[in-house]
Order: C-alpha cells, then structure tokens, then sequence
C-alpha cells in the first residue's frame, strides 16, 4: 500500500519590472527541495506538495520574492532588480616584488 498526497500544478510566468522575461528564475515550494527553473518565455510549471502555502521566486540581481498561494493556480511575478554595483575595485595591482639574494641562487 502506497501513500500518495495530494498536489496541486501552479503555472504562471516571471518577468522583470518592464515585462521581460526573466529566463533560469529559481521557483521553489518553500520548505521544500521542491522547485523548477523558469523557460525562455519566463514561464514555469511546478507541482506543488500538499500543505505548502507559499513559493519562493529568486533571481541572481533580483530581489527574492515569496508569494502565498491562493485558490488560483496561475501565479505570475514581476521581480524588481537588487542593489546594483557602481564601482568596481581592483587589488593587488601594481604590487612590486623586492628580490631576495636567495632568488639569484634559483636561477644558476
């Protein structure tokens, strides 16, 4: 005898603040390993776990979103864009090395 729990299929897209998809977006049934990448369209399909109420939509440059699950099974999101860079810093240049007299011996 097998125990199957019921699930439910969410479907929906996620774009970006001016309706770009939004292609490789992480949605996750929270609380769970449960979860699908979005397409080229930015559309999605995940079959979601009995008892789980929210799903969690992140993007790499984009702010996390978690959204509660109502009676509909279309889900669509619209991420905004995190904190992006304005500078960028680079180290270790133009460091100098001083020769050591033990150097000289390496190269004999």
């Amino acid at each position: 005898m097998s125990i199957v729990s019921a699930q439910r299929l969410v479907k929906g897209t996620v774009t970006d603040k001016e309706g770009v998809a939004v292609i490789g977006a992480n949605v996750v049934a929270k609380g769970t390993n449960i979860g699908t990448i979005t397409n080229e369209n930015g559309a999605y399909a995940l079959s979601v776990p009995e008892g789980v109420t929210t799903l969690v939509f992140t993007y790499t440059g984009y702010v996390s979103q978690e959204i509660a699950l109502g009676a509909s099974n279309m889900v669509d999101v619209s991420l905004s864009e995190g904190v992006l860079l304005n500078e960028t810093v680079v180290t270790a240049l133009g460091i100098s090395r001083e020769k050591k007299p033990w150097d000289m011996l390496r190269l004999r």
